[in-house]
């Protein structure tokens, strides 16, 4: 159902852009056939009944091209719509032909640096990544023309480029490149300070990713000095929002653990209780700091101090649960 919306809310965007495009429409009878088709897609894609909304999608194709051109943006359009509903039933190899099909034609009349051009590129990409047998390769040649894209209207190191990087690392680390992945990461990160700044909420989750990517390859100093990075941007950005800083603070803490260095480790845990506590912050991240701290003080013999954190935490999860219910039962 997630994947459903966002690729709904996909088409609504290429409808959005569509709506400001200047054509001259030709006769009211294909005019109005392919606007009745287009709603009975979108009707029937909302209602979850894929196979029959595809096949709404291929009439509204065929009006399109008979009474627009196989150019027009129009038929641009409902060949996206068509791709959005195959990717919604994990027809991904469908999905990307017909998204190609419709890139051809964006390309064609916009230009291939038009910014809904690199958006459509970047989506054709994340439809590559989106089947499980695209090797590395694959997903690196995906990603290529987006990139280039976006080095040539914007120039290199735009936030743009983070963004596309990190959609790429993202591919490769699931697939087991994590070095190269990690190094890509970095590099985003890079270009995020150079072009936003690191007083930027987005710089914060990149130092963080960066950090948690050398965690998990071993790297543990260069970890440390990614955590770091991230817990001193936010609490540059947002010195009151206590769950980016903790969050910041729990990965610090964690590496430090590792590290053996359980000073530290205790410091910047507590220091991320004491922010959640203060703030009366309801977030999983205040469960998660309370099991960590349990976790460390086990490890370091301190038993009795380990179980009154286990029951905090326990006691915070039921809360939690109970206060659920009650909204979902206010809500009915």
């Amino acid at each position: 159902m997630t994947a459903m919306l966002l690729n709904y809310a996909r088409v609504a965007a290429v409808l959005a852009a569509f709506l400001l495009w200047p054509v001259h429409l030709p006769a009211a009878t294909g005019e109005v056939l392919w606007d009745e088709l287009n709603a009975q897609t979108l009707e029937l894609y909302r209602e979850g009944r894929l196979p029959e909304a595809a096949a709404k999608a291929e009439e509204a194709i065929a009006v399109a091209e008979s009474s627009f051109g196989p150019d027009h943006p129009k038929t641009a359009l409902s060949l996206d719509r068509l791709s959005a509903i195959y990717e919604s039933q994990q027809k991904y190899g469908a999905a990307l032909h017909r998204s190609s099909e419709a890139l051809r034609i964006w390309k064609s009349q916009l230009g291939s640096n038009d910014p809904f051009v690199i958006s459509m590129e970047l989506d054709a990409a994340r439809v590559v990544d989106e089947q499980a047998s695209t090797d590395v390769e694959s997903i690196r040649r995906a990603y290529e023309p987006a990139l280039s894209a976006i080095r040539s209207r914007f120039g290199a190191g735009h936030s743009y480029e983070a963004t596309a990087l990190l959609d790429m690392a993202d591919a490769l680390w699931r697939r087991g490149e994590r070095e190269a992945a990690a190094e890509i990461t970095t590099k985003a990160m890079e270009i995020l300070s150079g072009s936003v700044g690191t007083a930027n909420q987005r710089y914060v989750e990149t130092a963080m990713l960066c950090g948690d990517r050398n965690f998990e390859l071993g790297r543990q100093e260069a970890a440390l000095l990614y955590y770091r990075k991230a817990v001193d941007a936010a609490r540059r950005i947002q010195p009151n929002d206590a769950v980016m800083i903790a969050g910041a603070l729990s990965g610090l803490a964690e590496n430090c653990r590792v590290r053996e260095d359980f000073f530290n480790a205790e410091a910047h845990l507590k220091e991320a209780l004491r922010l959640l506590e203060e703030r009366g912050v309801s977030d999983p991240l205040w469960t998660s700091v309370l099991y960590q701290l349990r976790e460390l003080y086990t490890a370091e013999g301190r038993s009795q101090e380990a179980a009154e954190m286990n029951v905090r935490a326990v006691r915070l999860e039921e809360e939690t649960a109970e206060a659920q219910t009650q909204g979902a039962e206010r809500q009915i």
